[in-house]
């Protein structure tokens, strides 16, 4: 259970730059990377999305840096409502999403409503050797059209639940706040969804397609 309802109810607990970071970026990109629980909360999402996003994608980023207790500043997705991941959200007709889920296991959970992007991606992150499926049925099915994914212009978007095992071979040591490194594994998934989202951008039927994911 969250202990907050709202941005609002959050940033009236917490206070910006001791408790939390947020960082935007803006880009005429019909795409937008969102990490809405980085830093602490969920340690490499805000790492992995921001190297995604680079300058090619919009960007938002909401990072805990609390030196204890970070997982009180989880604001769940179909409540998250800071105005600034609006703004990004809103400006952009497709939106990814990033999160960090538990499991040992390497693995990547994608869900949302927008099917044609996410088996685009699913099919070329096989391709590397990334361990990949479709999320089931659950919290990380990203479908409700009030999850962040799913409230860029198209109503459809795409949640990427990374699971803790493997996020722990994309940096090493995943929990460290100062000497972190990325490994040869990060660069390989950052360049195949960036290389996708490249591809999707340039595409002339409004980012979207069809989707039967209910």
């Amino acid at each position: 259970m969250d202990n907050y309802r709202s941005f609002l109810e959050l940033s009236e607990e917490e206070q910006e730059g001791r408790d939390f970071i947020v960082e935007v970026r803006q880009t005429p990109s019909p795409l937008a990377i969102i990490a809405p629980h980085g830093g602490r909360i969920e340690p490499g999402t805000f790492t992995i999305a921001d190297v995604i996003a680079g300058t090619d994608f919009g960007f938002y980023g909401f990072r805990g840096i609390k030196p204890i207790g970070n997982h009180r500043l989880h604001l769940t997705s179909s409540l998250f409502d800071d105005p600034r991941a609006l703004e990004v959200i809103h400006s952009a007709a497709t939106v990814i999403t990033l999160h960090g889920c538990r499991g040992n296991e390497p693995m990547i959970f994608l869900g949302g409503r927008n099917e044609r992007v996410l088996l685009r991606l699913l099919d070329s992150l096989r391709d590397t050797g990334l361990p990949v499926q479709e999320a089931v049925p659950g919290n990380l099915r990203g479908c409700h059209p009030e999850n962040l994914c799913n409230r860029g212009k198209s109503g459809k978007g795409v949640q990427m639940e990374l699971s803790r095992g493997l996020r722990d071979l994309l940096i090493i040591p995943l929990n460290s706040s100062s000497t972190r490194h990325s490994t040869p594994l990060f660069f390989t998934l950052v360049k195949t969804i960036r290389a996708i989202l490249k591809e999707i951008s340039f595409s002339n039927d409004g980012y979207c397609g069809n989707s039967s994911l209910k």
